[in-house]
């Protein structure tokens, strides 16, 4: 380039193509970019030099700096500290390139060969565009489906992010991981080559797929709606083909997933006893196995269930078992076959199956539910397919009788569709990315890389087994700059995902040891306004969970909707404690935290599996289970089940024989072997067990809950027992509305005596204990393993230290049916308090604990409240005035403007407004004067003095709002004329 001694090329060698890079310091004149190579260097270097092209091969390009400030070419010996003669020393800078402003992509009219600068001469790949786009560019994608995996060829910078835009809005530009059926050439078989069931070889066709170099089956076969690759049809969803597999996939209701999944006999043996009527439900334990599976029968229920076990398939050897384990339906089991005795119905998988790792509790037996993929005896259903790794064909019967060439079929190829890594100040904007073997969108960074302050926006990620896909890994002699820093996803939607939405992790030395921690990787996340949904009904983990954080430090996730989840939501796992201690941490010992997760709703969790929750806390004591400074306000967790035929059977999560949720373990907020949790303003209700669950050690750190409402569970509230060693370190469940729970309000549970620094009091109880359990109502207590129920507060408070200001009686919701008990009809109640909500108005405590106001404040979080005291449950009654700003200062004659909304946000009715002026000089309007949630008013205010006034004159202007039977005001201030003082003021005295 001009005024430079050279620059350096190379060639395209794999999709992680600019390999591994570090940003240097290199000054740059204006409207010049700069690369900086890593020290992975996997292919050969060019360099022109006085216009002469040098090329040099691997061996003779040399990093011996990993900090990436030196590179050297002609350097063989690695060993030497010298250049030989000839070589080319390059310090900091490898790769320089003009700046471009514009650059366009057009998939259907564009071509590599143009310049990209215009609409008319657009570039035909993102990726073509991504090879020169840096500090300011913005990639305009024109409407089309892209079939390519991007990685931008350079950051951008603070001041000017790079920035990739679907140009005609959301959804119209599409990043496809897949290839379309019509791309392929598929021959109809004329003989059966690979052993399929009888006369079914004559519906299928197959295609080659060597050329695709696919490390094992695609994961994904879409049939779309339409032929067109229209963008606005393409984006339509698909139906997924199934592989090949026995029982065909069939779901009849939404909240039992494997309801028609075959029931196993028993583990390495049939049981020997049943489980269903023997006192014992454990009775079969002798038979349950670790990696064996038997089922020699058919099954007799549900009706319409597909006949067939293990002993009518044929040798199953190399196919996969996906099964719920026998002693609950808590995880969900992929494995591969190894063996199968056919005539004894039994398989052996290749890794144990063990109902939580380490336990030594055997996970397969009976009642498995189960079903068997990936064996070509298995095809035989329009639709299903199968790949043969050896051959590395596909074999498809399509769902309609024709030609897969002439049908609108897409087959994942790609592994990923967007890479982030090492990449910092992009923003992708509007893209819909789907049909993928691996990830989405892809952010996996080593300890040399970072990436700062990425965004995706208005994005649709779809048919992937993740969505978003962030790791980074540390290390304590690496920068401590290399970390995620400010990545950001909002206003977009994660669908269909095999496993996770969102994967997010790091990782340090010995294995991500407490001890071996120095700092998080990655860190001040948000997430907000997207959807979630149907996620994990298909992982590679035991563990079916919709998004994963784990180890997170500082994470805001706010204003999502989560739903339709295999397993648990939402789930965070381990925070990271450096100290002697067992319980009783301070906050610097807690290395991770800082999490805000509000205004979420959370529902339909747990429609594969049980003992889960919409939002789930996890970690294990020593050092990983107590969490710092973590906030969950103004969420809603309903509507999730948690039903397994096992845990039925067996007679698990159940208030009795004639409960309506037998079998049933899903929570709304559920803290599992972890506290550090503060429960603020939440609403739970139709979650069949309970909604807030407290598990194991949630004691060994502070459990604050406060203002939250429990409705319509078997339990309200269950702090339970287990691993008690101790009083709590500070648990307090204040202020809470407690109503028309199946059982009891609360189950309760301690060692002996140990109820030190807990707290049970404000808290408001109506109509619980409905369901037929004995002596149900308010409180039961679990002292020891006991059971001491209790049906009034009198008996609570005469039995435990706790309710010395609880209250019963009806809180008199807006909308509220309390003889509703219909757990699956999905009405949604209104739990805003009336004016009629005498037993909840101002019968709270009259203030918030220390701990929760702090964290209120640290996340910037608006909680007004009015009145003597708290008012219970979720909302105070009434609205709240907020007005901005809350003072102003004008001159002599000036005009302010004070602007006026309500709180909370989704107040159900509108308020009136009227103002009066509080002196003749004064003319004050309010417009509109009927405010609704969501709305602003106006309130203007002009002054008719004249001339100077030295001291000023100050008013208070006072806005009354009335409505649904609530009056509030609101005060702002104004002052008129004056002068300002500026302090210190010092004077002398003569």
């Amino acid at each position: 380039g001009e005024g430079y001694q050279g620059y350096i090329a190379w060639p395209k060698a794999s999709d992680d193509y600019f390999y591994d890079w570090q940003d240097g310091s290199f000054p740059l004149t204006d409207g010049w970019q700069k690369i900086t190579l890593g020290y992975r260097i996997d292919t050969w270097v060019a360099v022109w030099v006085n216009d002469t092209l040098v090329r040099y091969n691997n061996s003779e390009v040399v990093h011996d700096d990993p900090s990436g400030d030196v590179i050297e070419f002609g350097k063989v010996n690695t060993n030497s500290s010298n250049t030989p003669s000839g070589s080319i020393r390059l310090d900091e800078v490898a790769f320089q390139a003009p700046r471009v402003d514009d650059l366009w992509v057009d998939a259907i009219n564009g071509s590599e060969e143009n310049d990209g600068l215009t609409p008319a001469t657009a570039f035909r790949t993102i990726q073509r565009a991504a090879d020169l786009a840096g500090p300011g560019t913005t990639v305009h994608i024109l409407p089309g489906v892209y079939r390519e995996t991007v990685y931008p060829a350079l950051s951008g910078s603070a001041a000017e992010p790079a920035v990739y835009r679907a140009e005609n809005g959301p959804g119209t530009a599409i990043l496809r991981g897949s290839e379309p059926s019509s791309a392929l050439t598929w021959t109809k078989l004329t003989n059966d080559p690979i052993g399929m069931p009888a006369g079914v070889y004559a519906n299928v066709y197959w295609a080659d797929l060597s050329a695709w170099a696919l490390d094992g089956p695609p994961r994904f076969i879409i049939e779309m709606p339409s032929l067109s690759y229209h963008p606005v049809e393409a984006t339509a969803e698909g139906t997924r083909l199934p592989l090949a597999r026995e029982p065909d996939w069939e779901v009849a209701t939404e909240w039992k997933t494997h309801e028609f999944w075959w029931a196993a006999d028993g583990g390495s043996a049939p049981a020997a006893c049943d489980p269903v009527t023997n006192d014992d439900h454990n009775c079969d334990l002798p038979q349950r196995s670790m990696t064996q599976l038997t089922d020699l029968t058919n099954d007799g229920e549900p009706a319409g269930i597909e006949a067939g076990n293990l002993t009518t398939l044929g040798s199953l050897i190399s196919g996969t078992l996906v099964a719920i384990d026998t002693y609950q339906g808590h995880y969900v089991y992929r494995r591969t076959i190894t063996a199968h005795d056919v005539g004894a119905g039994r398989i052996t998988v290749d890794r144990v199956c063990e109902h939580d790792g380490g336990s030594g509790n055997p996970g397969l037996g009976w009642g498995s539910k189960y079903y068997v993929e990936n064996k070509p005896s298995l095809l035989d259903t329009p639709g299903e397919w199968w790949y043969d790794p050896a051959t590395q064909r596909l074999y498809l019967w399509p769902p309609t009788p024709a030609d897969p060439a002439t049908l609108n079929i897409e087959i994942s190829r790609r592994t990923n569709g967007f890479s982030l890594r090492d990449r910092s100040y992009t923003i992708l904007d509007g893209l819909t990315i789907e049909i993928l073997n691996g990830s989405a969108i892809y952010l996996a960074n080593w300890e040399m890389h970072k990436a700062y302050h990425d965004i995706v926006r208005n994005a649709t990620l779809r048919y992937a087994n993740w969505g978003l896909y962030i790791e980074q890994s540390v290390r304590a002699a690496a920068p401590a700059q290399n970390v995620i820093d400010g990545f950001t996803l909002e206003d977009s939607e994660i669908a269909y995902m095999d496993t996770f939405a969102i994967r997010l992790i790091d990782w340090w030395e010995n294995s991500a040891a407490a001890d071996a921690f120095t700092r998080s990787g990655i860190v001040n996340t948000v997430i907000r306004n997207n959807e979630m949904h149907h996620l994990g009904f298909r992982t590679d983990d035991d563990n079916a969970v919709g998004a994963s954080f784990s180890s997170v430090n500082k994470l805001r996730f706010e204003g999502n909707h989560v739903h339709h989840i295999a397993h648990n939501g939402i789930q965070f796992s381990r925070s990271v404690i450096q100290s002697d201690k067992t319980y009783g941490f301070s906050p610097e010992e807690i290395k991770t935290g800082d999490i805000l997760i509000a205004d979420n709703i959370f529902e339909r969790a747990c429609q594969l599996t049980t003992d889960c929750g919409g939002l789930k806390f996890w970690g294990s004591p020593p050092d990983n289970h107590v969490f710092r400074n973590v906030l969950i306000t103004g969420n809603i967790f309903r509507d999730s089940v948690g039903w397994t035929y096992v845990s039925e059977k067996r007679g698990r999560w159940t208030g009795g024989e004639t409960s309506q949720v037998r079998g049933m373990g899903a929570f709304g907020l559920y803290v599992d072997h972890a506290s550090g949790i503060h429960a603020y303003r939440n609403l739970a209700y139709n979650n069949a067990y309970t909604g807030y669950m407290f598990s194991g050690v949630w004691r060994d750190g502070p459990m604050i809950y406060v203002n939250n409402v429990a409705a319509n569970s078997l339990y309200g509230f269950v702090p339970g027992s287990g691993y008690d060693t101790h009083g709590s370190v500070d648990t307090r469940v204040i202020n809470n509305i407690i109503v028309n729970n199946e059982a009891f309000g609360m189950m309760a549970g301690y060692a002996t005596g140990r109820t030190q620094n807990m707290t049970i009091d404000y808290n408001l109880y109506h109509a619980n204990g409905w369901g037929g359990m004995w002596h149900a109502g308010p409180m039961v207590i679990r002292e020891d393993g006991s059971w001491d129920p209790y049906q009034t507060l009198d008996e609570v408070r005469a039995n435990t230290p706790w309710e010395d200001h609880g209250l019963e009686g009806d809180p008199a919701f807006l909308a509220y049916d309390v003889a509703d008990h219909a757990m699956f009809d999905y009405d949604w109640p209104d739990f805003h308090l009336t004016a009629a909500s005498s037993n909840a108005i101002d019968r709270g405590a009259t203030a918030l604990p220390a701990s929760l106001t702090a964290l209120l404040t640290a996340f910037g979080v608006t909680d007004p409240h009015w009145g003597a005291a708290y008012d219970l449950g979720r909302y105070e009654g009434g609205f709240a005035l907020l007005a901005q700003p809350s003072a102003q200062a004008i001159a002599p004659g000036g005009t302010a403007r004070y602007t006026i909304s309500l709180y909370p946000s989704d107040l159900p009715h509108t308020v009136t407004l009227s103002v009066a002026s509080p002196a003749p000089a004064l003319t004050v309007m309010i417009a509109p004067t009927a405010l609704a949630a969501g709305e602003t008013a106006t309130l203007t205010v002009t002054d008719a003095h004249t001339g100077t006034i030295e001291l000023g004159l100050g008013y208070v202007i006072t806005v009354t709002g009335v409505g649904g039977g609530f009056t509030q005001t609101a005060d702002v201030r104004l002052l008129v004329g004056g002068a300002r003082l500026y302090l210190p003021l010092v004077t002398r005295s003569a």
